[in-house]
């Protein structure tokens, strides 16, 4: 006996003609069959295998009833779970992504919502500083770069032939001292004159002003500091009514020289200035041969054909050891002035 397979089985069954089950709904391509359900079918059926008699086959079809919903329709309806899924979800609000506007936030107590705030300020203050820190290292690279680019050509200028040239001098008369410059130190002997410091004179060197000089010797820089941090808000205005006032003391163009410095020496040594403060070492003006402080960065950009011609009167000019140190070779060496003995009175 030839023996039929499930196939065979499966095209006798007397519900599936044409190629498709009896009674089954067909659906179109925007429908979804769900709900599937198997459900049990028997039949029998006669088979004549080559004339040798009749085979009774019970077969067993397992055939999954279902039920087709409309996609489409569950959309239109809002009925259904998977019509729902489909729904588009509205974006909220521009305002609800703040923290406030969220349910959770409006039922925490006041002590709680200090807490989330705190926290907030805390990290965005961080981060704030964290950029601020960035900032003043990268600048101040750069200017300490350009600093040591430029010094050796400056103090070169200002110092290696300072005890030959040019001097100022006066005739030892007190405030009514005739102060004037000579063509060298020789000269100024030869008409009874006291070197005061070497190079031409300025609008520093009158009587008044030299007082300052010699009087803020140990305070100067950092009284100067105080008066650029003004500056930072108030401008060239501000910086000279600092410079003028009596903590200082300056007069007339002298106050106008200062003034100038400081606004250069704020163009180029800012970050110079600002990574000293975080560096906890805005009061180390100590300057050594491989040192780049504010004062450095100062002579290397502001001296040269700015701050020194206007001004006359230095310190290391008049030979005055002040609050911060010089090398012995910046100061001039043929000053015949002891100006302990002469401001005495002043200090």
């Amino acid at each position: 006996m030839k023996k039929t397979s499930s196939y065979d089985s499966f095209l006798f069954d007397p519900r599936f003609q044409d190629g498709s089950f009896r009674g089954y709904k067909e659906h179109s391509n925007d429908t979804k069959k769900v709900g599937m359900s198997p459900s049990r079918s028997t039949g029998a059926f006669m088979i004549d295998d080559n004339n040798n008699g009749h085979v009774i086959i019970e077969t067993t079809l397992v055939v999954a009833s279902s039920s087709a919903v409309s996609v489409s329709d569950e959309v239109a309806n809002g009925n259904s779970g998977s019509g729902k899924r489909c729904k588009q979800r509205r974006r909220p609000d521009w305002c609800a992504i703040f923290m406030c506007n969220t349910p959770e936030y409006t039922k925490m107590s006041c002590f709680w919502k200090m807490i989330g705030w705190t926290k907030i300020v805390v990290i965005a203050i961080s981060y704030l500083l964290c950029l601020y820190f960035v900032a003043v290292a990268l600048g101040a690279t750069r200017q300490i770069a350009n600093t040591r680019e430029n010094l050796p050509a400056v103090r070169k200028a200002l110092y290696e032939t300072q005890n030959e040239g040019p001097v100022c001098a006066f005739d030892n008369r007190g405030a009514a001292s005739n102060i004037t410059t000579f063509e060298n130190k020789d000269a100024a002997h030869d008409a009874g004159f006291l070197i005061v410091h070497c190079g031409a004179c300025g609008a520093c060197s009158n009587w008044e002003n030299l007082i300052i000089e010699y009087t803020t010797r140990n305070n100067m820089a950092t009284l100067a500091n105080k008066c650029a941090m003004r500056g930072l808000f108030g401008g060239r205005d501000e910086t000279r009514k600092c410079i003028t006032e009596p903590a200082i003391g300056f007069t007339g163009q002298c106050a106008v020289c200062w003034t100038e410095d400081i606004v250069c020496t704020k163009k180029h040594c800012s970050y110079i200035f600002l990574q000293s403060q975080i560096t906890n070492s805005v009061g180390n003006f100590a300057v050594g041969p491989d040192d780049i402080t504010s004062a450095t960065c100062e002579e290397a950009h502001c001296e040269v054909g700015q701050f020194v011609p206007c001004v006359g009167a230095t310190r290391r000019r008049m030979n005055i050891i002040s609050s911060i140190p010089r090398p012995v070779e910046e100061q001039c060496q043929i000053v015949d002035v002891d100006w302990r003995d002469l401001f005495a009175e002043y200090e």
